[in-house]
This record gives structure tokens, sequence and C-alpha cells, in this order.
């Protein structure tokens, strides 16, 4: 008997399409990627169907509309919602003010990759990662995401030379081993894994209990993808994100509400009070403000004019609140 329904990646498929017949109905995951090529061949191939497109982050790095791809977006319950009802984990976010990004390129729509690199391994970092990793989750299990894959052995070494078991991903890593350091991190014989760009989407390990942002990014869809990756749901665990980059501060909190669209861009902040919410951090009480705003909305220590020029100084990652928690107090 023929199936009824086929689970198959795109690259696959499009490389037999000649050899298939186009379904009633196509479901397409992490639809954001919709208008790259190799979607656009197969939802070509497919004109005739009916299209589903899922996506946790409904917008592209290059600032295209998904309008072309799908006729109505339905958005589903917000990650707040999903955290209050247990279909998400509860977060801890500590943030430093940002690393100085002043000066650096922008390509394809984002960070240029190879100034971001030297930025990053030259520790123009607030804070240093395994210092603060011990301080806020000691023990646990965590992924850190960095911006090459020499990077990301440079993180893994500076781990293992603090005694702390970890090792790093890259695409040509066989996967027989992938799959063993997967089962030692699961297991917690293997505390950190660091990688380049291959945990960030639609890895689905609700082990991973902390995530480590090492690289700046302007893409929203990176950093909510990259935070998402601790957030799976394990009963009695509140996931931590140290986020030595200043993700946050560019993008908002992760559960920050955010009206999604098809048209250009994407994304927008939802407006509250008269105006957008969180994107700036206090270095006093460490809570969240509006992007534009010159001073704290919650204790009202200003905000200095200009970036803090980081360089190598050392610096604390600091608890980012939200305004649920500081009303909770």
């Amino acid at each position: 008997l023929r199936p009824r329904a086929q689970i198959v990646s795109v690259q696959t498929v499009v490389r037999r399409l000649k050899r298939l017949k186009p379904p009633a109905l196509l479901v397409v995951d992490e639809a954001h990627h919709a208008a790259s090529s190799m979607w656009e061949e197969l939802l070509e191939w497919a004109k005739d169907s009916y299209v589903l497109g899922l996506s946790a982050t409904p917008r592209r790095l290059d600032g295209r509309g998904l309008a072309g791809y799908f006729d109505e977006i339905v958005c589903g319950p917000s990650m707040r919602w999903l955290i209050d009802h247990s279909f998400l984990a509860p977060y801890r976010l500590f943030a430093p003010p940002g690393l100085d990004m002043r000066g650096v390129g922008v390509v394809a729509g984002d960070f240029n990759r190879k100034q971001v690199a030297e930025r990053v391994t030259d520790a123009k970092i607030v804070g240093d990662a395994v210092a603060h990793y011990r301080t806020h989750c000691e023990g646990k299990r965590a992924v850190a995401f960095c911006v090459s894959v020499e990077h990301a052995r440079q993180v893994a070494e500076q781990f293992q030379q603090k005694g702390i078991a970890s090792t790093y991903f890259e695409g040509g890593t066989e996967k027989g081993l992938r799959d063993q350091i997967t089962r030692d991190f699961e297991s917690g014989h293997i505390k950190v894994l660091a990688n380049c760009e291959l945990l960030g989407e639609g890895y689905d390990l609700p082990a991973i209990e902390a995530a480590i942002l090492l690289r700046p990014t302007m893409s929203l869809t990176l950093y909510l993808q990259q935070v998402g990756r601790a957030m799976r749901y394990v009963d009695g665990k509140v996931a931590t994100i140290l986020d030595h980059v200043g993700n946050a501060a560019r993008h908002g909190l992760p559960d920050m509400d955010r009206e999604w669209t098809l048209e250009k861009g994407g994304a927008e902040r939802k407006k509250k009070d008269g105006g957008e919410q969180a994107g700036r951090i206090c270095t006093r009480c460490f809570s969240s403000s509006p992007a534009r705003a010159t001073a704290c909305k919650w204790c009202g220590t200003p905000f200095p004019d200009e970036a803090r020029k980081i360089g190598t100084e050392e610096g604390e990652l600091a608890e980012v609140r939200t305004e649920k928690q500081i009303e909770q107090q």
C-alpha cells in the first residue's frame, strides 16, 4: 500500500520532484525558509496543493515577507502563555549592557561574521563565559552558541581547562561520534556543548538546561531559536540564559509580546502604554525599559548617552527581570 503521509527533508524531496506526485496537503515546517530558492521550487511544484506552514518565528533575516507564499497567518499562543501553561520552561536571563558592535559591517542582513569573530575571539565580551556558568548554572547542561567552528573549539577548551566536561560539534563531525556526544550530554557526562549553527533551529533535546549566547546577531529568529533550545519543558526546570553579547537588549526578552505578520519585516513588538516594550537594560536594578528610554522606568537611573566601550575589561552578567517578576515582588 502507498503511504497516506510521508515525512521528508526538503533537500531529499526537491531532488525527486519529477518522480513524485504533488500531495493534497503539504505541511511545511520552519516555514520562514519559504522565500529561499529550494523552498520556492518545492512550493511551485505543489502550487495546486493546500499548503500549511508552521513556524515559531515567521520572520526572515533578509526582511522579505512571506505574503507571496502564504495567504493568511494564524498566530498561536504567545511564548508567555506557553510558559504559564507548562508547555515551555520558565527562564532566568542574565545579560551585560552588550558587546560594542560599532564599526561592524552587515552582510546579508546580519553582522559581518569575520569581523564578529575577531571581536569575540579577542575576548571583547563582558565577563567570562566559564566564570558566569559557574556562578549562575553550575553543573547544568548548557549549549554554547558560537560565531565560528574555531570559536566553538576555543570555548570548549576554555571549559575543559577549568575542569568542566565540554566538547563541540561541527558539520564534519562523524554521525556516530555526534550521536555519542549527544548521549553523553543528555546523561550529564558532558556539561557544555559548543557549536556554530548546528543546534539552533529544530534541535529538540529537553535535557538542555542553559543557553550561553556568544554570537551577536541582528536576527530575531536566530535569537529566539537559540534561547528556545533551553526552554523545552521538563517539570521543575528553570532555563538559564547567559547572554554575553547583548542579544536580549537588541531584540527584547524571549517572551515579549510580538505581532507577527506576513508582510515585509515579519514582526513588530506589540505596543504597550503607548510605547515599545523592553529594549534597554538597567545596570543598577537590571530591569528592562523601552528601547528609546533615557532612564530606567523602574528605578529612574539614567541610561548613558553612548554605548559603553567594553574591550577586555571584566564584567558581570546580571539577571534581567521581566515585568511580571517585578510585579510579583
